[in-house]
């Protein structure tokens, strides 16, 4: 069984990674929109934007780094994250939930 400390710190670190990626839906998703609805408005709005999706993203990048510093700091978690991981089809997103699942 993982260390408790461990999966309480993976469990951290995936749900802060879920906020960032809301976040920069909720940023993206209407610039999106913009562009096909009203196009001479998305250029003004994706400037206005641009320096917060970039944010966000290094944001989910660096919390992601921290995901697989820790997977592979803890040798019980990095077995199971390797076992899931290994099936077709999931990725590294997937098989931390699949770790969290039980917690």
């Amino acid at each position: 069984m993982p260390d408790r400390s461990a999966i309480r710190k993976l469990k951290a670190l995936v749900s802060m990674r879920e906020r960032l990626v809301k976040s920069k839906d909720n940023i993206a998703k209407p610039l999106k929109e913009y562009k096909t609805l009203m196009p001479a408005s998305y250029k003004m709005l994706q400037q206005g934007c641009k320096a917060s999706l970039q944010t966000i993203t290094k944001d989910i990048q660096a919390v992601e780094k921290q995901i697989q510093a820790l997977i592979h700091g803890e040798e019980k978690i990095k077995q199971q994250y390797t076992i899931a991981t290994s099936v077709t089809g999931i990725g590294p997103v997937t098989a931390c939930h699949m770790i969290l699942c039980p917690y």
